[in-house]
């Protein structure tokens, strides 16, 4: 080997390449080629041992051409198949700690290609043989049960010649010669010009938001500079400057309609909407539970999503790890969504009641219906149609396709039962924005709300039998359901329970309204009580600690006592059909009794700190919010090329970063779509 000064280079082998498209041998250092090649040898040797087998020529003609087209140009020096060959995931250090996964270089091989094909990436799980798992449990001193349940995931570049099936082929042609035990499955395979094309879907899309932001220029100019207004509860009165004969007049007229629509596009009036603090009719209280409940989802859509979307690179850190009390409000954190099940029962209730005190004839179902349907269903659509013709263009990546599947393909098939609110219920399996089935299953109470509210204003004692026997009867089904089926009490971080276990209980049970009903209905009964009784009730000392306590077991308690089961330690079937039938009820009551207190201003340090003024406008965005979060953790999460080692401050981060995006996100809705679409909807109702 001649010595040479750093400017100076010496082709391999003596051989000076002449070809175009080669790399110079006389610009580039002989040790970065050196490495290149010591650090690849071994993925052309095995490519070319497999393109040696006799029956591939025979079966994949395109395909076998594309691979030895490839190996030649990288044994010749070329760019692209060099980066293509280097861009292949290969096991490196770590092994005996189970860090089983290395992606590769996602984008290096979907931006590549020659004149032939281009790169293709596709995942290659390979589970681990039982022979193996020993072998490497005795050398390690870790359990042989931890090698069980992590798989190697490592990320290939090919021809995209190669089918997905070719590519597993190779793959277990490979595995053949080395580990014959080995398991291979090949998916998320994906090209540079893999996503569908959607130009007309896109296009509409973007027209209509420039028509939604053209309308809220021409309505916030309109307000700002031609209007004047008094506001007196939801009705304007504008004010004109008339010249007459003597002086200057100022009169008042109320606004057109076509006047009323184009002002509701205003950014200046749906602002002060939304971050009004002051006046109006509202239950404070509400305000910080709602903010609490919707930090308490995102976190956790952030914990539980990035171990389906994220890599780690250190599975056995993730199964060795021992939940805390702190950490268990994230992992049990279903019981959030009980919040809003049980405000929203307090508020139809409220408003019924409100309508129907004087006359039940009052009562405009189809307004009433018509007004719920516009408020919860635009903004909702309007995500779905963001997600089926943008979120592809979003980003790319090795867990793309999984993390984007529900919002984009699922929503293209399955729209239209959102539309309707039946998508809980209708092929459930493919979902469309699957964590909206919140939605369906509170738009599912709203329907039945106003019959159990005109049975307790005309006859209490059907009407509370009825609510009665819902109550019992949920209870009931969900325990018998939990217990013949062996669900789980809740959703677990753990592998202990089956994922067919797990999704059936998704399926059956957690998004089903008849077990999800309790707090709704105990929001509804103290709603009715609170308007129908005196609320200056004066509680004795003993009886709030009491309560305090109650609350305290009902809430902290039955989120924590899921601790044991997290860490593994699963309950017995009774205990689980027990816990999942009568916790959320129990929670329930616990919010009932702080709704009590701080209605009736005994409330004391909590009723101060959720009526702060500061959770009235978070409180607000808080549908845009739900609706959005796992959009948005999708696009981040999904877009991740390379592994993470995992702590709990990566995920802390993650968690801020993801509440921090969504709510500005929702800001954004808020103002141009859901604001303006409601008010809209309360003029053209009020005709």
């Amino acid at each position: 080997m001649m010595i040479c000064n750093p400017d100076s280079t010496l082709a391999i082998n003596g051989e000076q390449e002449t070809n175009s498209d080669s790399i110079n041998q006389q610009q580039r250092p002989i040790d970065v080629i050196k490495i290149w090649n010591q650090h690849n040898s071994q993925i052309l040797n095995v490519l070319q041992m497999i393109l040696s087998q006799s029956h591939w020529n025979d079966h994949h003609g395109q395909c076998h051409s594309s691979l030895k087209q490839l190996i030649g140009d990288a044994r010749k020096r070329k760019h692209y198949a060099m980066k293509m060959i280097d861009s292949n995931g290969r096991l490196t250090s770590g092994l005996l700690e189970g860090r089983f996964t290395n992606l590769g270089q996602f984008s290096e091989c979907v931006t590549t290609s020659s004149e032939s094909f281009s790169g293709k990436y596709c995942t290659v799980y390979i589970s681990i043989p039982n022979n193996l798992i020993t072998v490497l449990s005795n050398i390690s001193g870790f359990d042989h049960i931890m090698y069980e349940t992590v798989s190697a995931k490592l990320g290939v570049c090919l021809p995209s010649t190669c089918s997905q099936e070719e590519i597993e082929a190779i793959a277990r042609q490979l595995s053949i010669m080395f580990v014959p035990e080995l398991e291979i499955k090949v998916s998320n395979c994906v090209e540079k010009n893999d996503e569908t094309e959607n130009p007309f879907g896109l296009g509409i899309f973007v027209a209509i938001c420039l028509i939604f932001v053209l309308l809220a220029i021409m309505g916030t100019i309109f307000d700002h500079y031609n209007l004047k207004f008094k506001t007196n509860g939801e009705s304007y009165a504008m004010i004109t400057k008339l010249e007459s004969q003597n002086s200057n007049e100022s009169l008042s007229r109320e606004p057109t309609t076509d006047e009323k629509i184009l002002l509701a596009f205003s950014t200046k009036q749906n602002w002060q909407k939304l971050f009004q603090v002051t006046g109006g009719e509202s239950i404070n209280v509400f305000h910080g539970l709602k903010f609490l409940a919707m930090f308490w989802i995102i976190a956790q859509h952030s914990m539980s999503f990035s171990s389906i979307w994220i890599n780690f690179s250190n599975p056995f850190d993730i199964k060795y790890k021992v939940y805390n009390i702190l950490e268990i409000f994230l992992l049990n954190g279903t019981f959030s969504v009980d919040i809003f099940f049980f405000i929203s029962g307090y508020l139809v209730m409220h408003s019924l009641v409100r309508s129907m005190s004087a006359d039940t004839s009052r009562l405009n179902l189809k307004t009433f219906y018509l007004n719920r349907y516009i408020r919860m269903t635009p903004t909702m659509m309007f995500l779905i149609f963001f997600s089926t013709t943008v979120l592809r263009y979003l980003g790319n990546g090795p867990e793309w396709l999984g993390s984007t599947v529900m919002f984009d393909h699922w929503c293209r098939n399955r729209w239209f039962l959102n539309l309707f609110y039946v998508h809980n219920f209708i092929q459930t399996e493919n979902m469309c924005l699957s964590h909206s089935w919140y939605s369906a299953v509170d738009m599912q109470f709203f329907l039945i709300s106003p019959l159990l509210a005109i049975l307790l204003i005309r006859k209490r004692w059907l009407g509370m039998t009825l609510i009665l026997l819902i109550l019992f009867g949920s209870i009931i089904i969900t325990s018998i359901m939990t217990y013949v089926n062996q669900y789980p009490a809740v959703p677990y971080f753990n592998d202990k329970i089956d994922i067919n276990i797990m999704n059936s209980y998704y399926k059956h049970v957690y998004i089903k309204p008849y077990c999800r009903i309790g707090p709704y209905i105990i929001g509804l009964l103290l709603a009715h009580e609170m308007m129908t009784t005196r609320r200056d009730v004066r509680l004795s000392k003993k009886t709030l600690i009491a309560g305090w306590l109650f609350t305290a077991t009902a809430t902290f308690g039955i989120v924590m006592c899921m601790l044991p089961a997290n860490n593994g330690l699963i309950p017995t079937i009774l205990a689980a059909a027990m816990y999942s039938s009568l916790s959320r009820n129990l929670f329930a009551v616990g919010l009932a009794w702080i709704t009590f207190v701080s209605i009736t201003d005994q409330g004391g340090f909590v009723q101060t700190l959720f009526s702060l003024k500061l959770w009235i406008p978070l409180s607000r965005l808080a549908y845009c919010a739900y609706l959005l979060n796992p959009i948005i953790i999708a696009i981040f999460y999904g877009s991740r090329n390379q592994t993470f080692e995992y702590t709990p401050y990566l995920l802390l981060y993650f968690t801020i970063s993801n509440i921090i995006v969504t709510y500005l996100a929702s800001l954004m809705i808020a103002l141009f779509i859901e604001y303006p679409l409601i008010t809209i909807s309360k003029i053209l109702l009020k005709r």
